[in-house]
C-alpha cells in the first residue's frame, strides 16, 4: 500500500472509530469539543473523513475519550461477533477445594458487562469487596444453594433462583446445604470517561 493510500486508509478509521466511540459514550460533538479542547468543525471534519489531524489533536481525543490512540486509529475493523473461546477464558479465583471462578468474557468501558460462571465448593467461600457506586450484579444459581451475605445480612438462593442487588456494599458467597453452587453470574458497571483537557486545538 502507498503511503497515500496509508493515509487514506487511517483517515477513513479514525472517521468511524471517532465517531462510534463518541456514540458509545453518549457525547454531543460541542461536549467532545469541550472535553478534547478541539474545535467542533474539526471534529467534523474528522468524523467525515475529510481531515488529517496532528498527533496533539489526536493526543487529546483519547484522553478525553478514555480511548487508546491505537484504538482511535485501528485499520481493521471490530468484527460483529467476536468469540471467546472455551480455552481463553480465564480462572480467575481457584477455591482451596477445588472451586472456580472464571471470567467467559465482558465488553469495554464505559458501560462494563461481565459474564462468569462459579463453582463454590462446600467449605469455601468468597468475600468481594464493594464495587463502584451503581453497580449491579445478577447471579443465577444452577445447581446446589448459595448463601449471598449482602452487607452483613444472608440470604438463601435456590437452585433454578436468581438475585438481583447492587454490588456497592461488601458481599460474599458461600455453598450452602453441603453441595457445590454451581453459578453464573452478570455484573454491571459504568465507568467514568475521564475528562481531557482543555486547552484549544
Amino acid at each position: 500500500m502507498s503511503s497515500s493510500n496509508d493515509t487514506e486508509a487511517v483517515t477513513a478509521a479514525l472517521a468511524r472509530n471517532l465517531k462510534a466511540a463518541r456514540s458509545q459514550r453518549g457525547l454531543t460533538l460541542d461536549q467532545l469539543s469541550a472535553a478534547a479542547g478541539v474545535s467542533k468543525g474539526m471534529l467534523v471534519q474528522m468524523e467525515q473523513g475529510r481531515t488529517n489531524p496532528s498527533l496533539a489533536t489526536l493526543l487529546r481525543l483519547s484522553a478525553a475519550l478514555g480511548l487508546p490512540l491505537a484504538r482511535l486509529v485501528e485499520v481493521a475493523e471490530t468484527p460483529r461477533v467476536r468469540i471467546v473461546r472455551q480455552a481463553e477464558a480465564p480462572i480467575l479465583w481457584r477455591g482451596d477445594h477445588g472451586g472456580t471462578g472464571r471470567l467467559l468474557g465482558g465488553t469495554d468501558a464505559p458501560d462494563i458487562v461481565e459474564l462468569w460462571d462459579w463453582v463454590i465448593q462446600p467449605d469455601e467461600h468468597i468475600e468481594s469487596a464493594p464495587h463502584e457506586p451503581g453497580t449491579v450484579e445478577l447471579v443465577a444459581v444452577r445447581s446446589g444453594r448459595l448463601a449471598l451475605d449482602l452487607g452483613g445480612h444472608e440470604t438463601l438462593v435456590d437452585s433454578g433462583d436468581t438475585a438481583i442487588f447492587r454490588a456497592d456494599l461488601p458481599h460474599r458467597y458461600r455453598a450452602d446445604g453441603g453441595r457445590p453452587a454451581v453459578l453464573t453470574m452478570v455484573v454491571l458497571a459504568r465507568w467514568q470517561v475521564p475528562a481531557g483537557p482543555t486547552q484549544p486545538a
